[in-house]
């Protein structure tokens, strides 16, 4: 018998792969987003794949509150980052 999913992915909201290990991290087909901040908000896209086929979701995460008083590094389009001005 063939397991009817036998992979997953997670995509964050740039389109790169959720890691196995940290806060945003993709663990036995979930996605899990410790101490949730405002900046992870966004699509996640999960996909599933066996020997039929691959199929894929997008979820949308809203984390309403206050913004955590940290800095994420702006990306461009193709994922490269974008050099700010002070």
């Amino acid at each position: 018998m063939v397991d009817p999913c036998s992979a997953y992915r997670w995509d964050t909201p740039y389109g790169q792969p959720v890691p196995e290990q940290g806060r945003v991290r993709a663990a036995d087909g979930l996605l899990v987003i410790g101490n949730a901040d405002v900046l992870d908000s966004g699509n996640y896209t999960c996909s599933a794949s066996n020997l039929a086929g691959t199929t894929s979701r997008t979820v949308w995460i809203v984390v309403s509150g206050i913004q955590h008083h940290y800095c994420r590094r702006a990306v461009n389009e193709e994922q490269r980052p974008v050099k700010m001005n002070s």
